[in-house]
């Protein structure tokens, strides 16, 4: 991909740094909104499924 690219090492390490920070600070938001919609109830307990 660097070569590809035509990216220094220096560039290429930014770019991973970047993904890294942006992965970090999104982690506990979507944890956190996952774990407040219980996605195990949606998944399993889903409405369009018919309750006699």
């Amino acid at each position: 991909m660097q070569s590809e690219l035509s990216l220094t090492k220096a560039q290429m390490g930014y770019a991973f740094s970047a993904f890294g920070l942006a992965y970090a600070l999104f982690e506990i938001p979507g944890g956190w909104l996952n774990a407040s919609y219980e996605p195990l109830k949606s998944i399993f307990d889903h409405p369009s499924k018919a309750k006699a």
